[in-house]
């Protein structure tokens, strides 16, 4: 699209200048936001298939 705007691979749109991933940051916070919404815990399944981690992602 002429705005910026458009379909990437996958189907899902970009802004322009978007980063393409979530920092361990983003991930945090979609689980504390998933946790506090349904009022209970929760369970995740991490496959750390690339095998890079950074210090302060570590719990």
């Amino acid at each position: 699209m002429a705005d910026g705007t458009g379909p990437s691979r996958g189907g899902h749109l970009l802004l322009k200048g978007a980063r393409k991933s979530f920092s361990w940051k983003d991930y945090r916070d979609l689980l504390v936001r998933a946790h506090i919404q349904l009022g209970g815990p929760i369970v995740v399944v991490w496959d750390c298939e690339n095998g890079a981690t950074s210090f302060g992602a570590v719990v």
